[in-house]
């Protein structure tokens, strides 16, 4: 009898360590041109009770970068280095006549660098994929072909939320893919937020509970075209009547009670904003408001689907040994489809169903221009497109699994942190070693990005130290960071340094008082430059 219950005991022991040193679970999700200050845990009026819960518990990262568009952010997430080492150096969409057909110029994410997806699936996880994918639309390039054991992808960077315009071949209009096969047709009820999260449960669903898990959920909300449910949006009207100067300064406010910013912050002087809202004519304001009224109805609606997603994590028991991510992939959108000069998407909202009663439904097609993108970017400068903070800088919370420790729960984490740290961060908690240049028996980039493991657990400010720069470049917009400090060339030529910690703002043009950190700064983004095999956009076809 003794020896039975020795032996019990010691079956209990093993079964413990072994549970204690299995990987946990991971559950990343991207917003899509999501804004800064949208969420109500960054100072937003939106309801996000979901993300907002996911920060009580975690921490928030005040100075965190991407690149100021969408899929070289996707790029170096998914890859751990910058985006010209991953074939896409620039958007393959907007690419100028120059870059085309250069390497790293190629538009898909690249076999010269490991995926996410392979790096974890080699690690014993399974991969999911659910949502926008926008790294190439050819077999060869599909999620399910990088890693993900399933996936439900959209291979563009847009589309119409409700489906309309659906086409089954990747050439001629937007598509999605499932386990790397195009789909003939999406079903009636189609919306994205909800298809994506529905695609998502199911797939933990059926995952063995035994078996670890990298999620990717990937929204396409709240990227134009501007559109939600209609009882969503109803659920905004009158929030924005007072117009983007209100909210700006209503954000900010909260900004800085939250500690996001520093007390002294301002609201920018405006770039490209239409006018003063007081200036509108009624008709004009209630157009304007109708607008952010549904963006503010998607971003809502993207927060209910992600707690539908949390809580099957929870249902499964997977919750306390999960690490959640939240970010954006670049700052706001400030396009306006009336004075836009990208012919195409001004024909296609010429030819929407653009109708005060039909805009936010199938078939419209806004978007809610610089003045509210300005709002939500505050204190930073300008939007989506824009090498500026308010271009790059987005929101990221992570709450690490509930048995780590370190972690103080809502605590603001100050110091700067970029989008191709996230990969060797989730390395470095699921336990999986750096493969250095050689994967799976190829020639691969290495990570350059570094694990924000102890800017989470509250044992570092910085992920790296003062004088290892970051340099980086977005349709001939030029950049460095040596954190606190911020070289830019917004591609006039014309190289600016900032102190962004303290001037978020980018007002104050400190290259006069510090001429021989900026030529450091300068020397690093110059030799980087010619490494990477940069080619600087002769007439840029996109300017934001």
């Amino acid at each position: 009898m003794p020896r039975r219950r020795a032996a019990l005991a010691t079956a209990l022991l093993l079964a413990a360590a072994s549970a204690s040193a299995r990987p946990p679970d991971i559950l990343l999700v991207i917003a899509d041109d999501l804004a800064f200050s949208d969420l109500g845990a960054f100072g937003g009026e939106i309801p996000t009770p979901t993300v907002d819960a996911i920060a009580a518990e975690g921490v928030r990262f005040a100075g965190f970068h991407v690149s100021p568009a969408c899929s070289p952010t996707r790029a170096m997430l998914l890859a751990g280095t910058d985006h010209h080492r991953s074939g896409v150096a620039t958007m393959v969409e907007v690419a100028a006549a120059n870059q085309r057909g250069r390497p790293g110029y190629e538009g898909v994410l690249s076999r010269r660098v490991a995926s996410m997806g392979e790096i974890f699936a080699r690690a014993g996880y399974h991969t999911i994929w659910s949502g926008k994918w926008h790294l190439g639309f050819e077999p060869h390039a599909d999620p399910h072909a990088r890693g993900f054991a399933r996936s439900l992808a959209l291979l563009h960077g847009a589309h119409d939320h409700f489906g309309a315009g659906y086409s089954p071949d990747p050439r001629l209009g937007n598509s999605m893919s499932h386990n790397g096969r195009v789909l003939e047709a999406l079903p009636p009820d189609f919306y994205s937020s909800t298809a994506f999260a529905d695609h998502m449960i199911a797939e933990l669903a059926a995952t063995p509970r035994e078996k670890p898990v990298l999620a990717i959920l990937s929204f396409t909300a709240p990227h134009w075209p501007l559109q939600a449910p209609a009882e969503d949006i109803a659920r905004q009207r009158g929030r924005y009547d007072a117009g983007w100067e209100a909210l700006a300064e209503a954000r900010l406010a909260r900004q800085k009670a939250l500690g996001l910013v520093p007390a002294d912050a301002t609201v920018p002087p405006p770039s490209r904003t239409p006018g003063s809202w007081a200036r509108l004519t009624p008709e004009a304001q209630a157009r304007e408001a109708r607008l952010m009224e549904i963006y503010a109805a998607m971003v809502a609606r993207l927060d209910a689907d992600l707690g539908r997603v949390i809580a099957e994590l929870r249902r499964q028991g997977r919750d306390d040994k999960t690490l959640i991510l939240f970010l954006s992939d670049n700052g706001p959108e400030s396009l306006d489809f009336r004075t836009t000069r990208l012919a195409p998407l001004a024909e296609r909202w010429r030819q929407a169903r653009n109708a005060p009663d039909q805009v936010g439904g199938p078939g419209s097609f806004e978007a809610y221009g610089a003045g509210w993108a300005e709002a939500a970017a505050a204190p930073g400068r300008m939007f989506k497109g824009w090498a500026t903070v308010g271009g790059t800088r987005a929101p990221l919370v992570v709450r690490p699994p509930r048995r780590a420790e370190g972690a103080k729960p809502g605590r603001v984490v100050p110091g700067f942190a970029h989008v191709m740290d996230l990969l060797p961060t989730l390395m470095d908690y699921a336990g999986i070693p750096s493969h250095g240049t050689r994967f799976a028996g190829r020639r691969v980039e290495p990570i350059r990005g570094r694990s924000l493991r102890p800017m989470i657990e509250g044992r570092a400010d910085h992920a790296r130290p003062a004088g290892v720069m970051l340099p980086g470049e977005l349709f001939g917009q030029r950049s460095v960071f040596d954190w606190p400090w911020k070289a830019l060339d917004t591609g006039d030529g014309q190289w600016r340094l900032f102190d962004i910690a303290r001037d978020p703002s980018e007002q104050v043009d400190r290259a006069a008082e510090e001429p021989d950190r900026l030529l450091r700064m300068v020397a690093c983004w110059e030799a980087w430059a010619r490494e990477v095999g940069l080619v600087l956009p002769v007439d840029p076809p996109y300017r934001p």
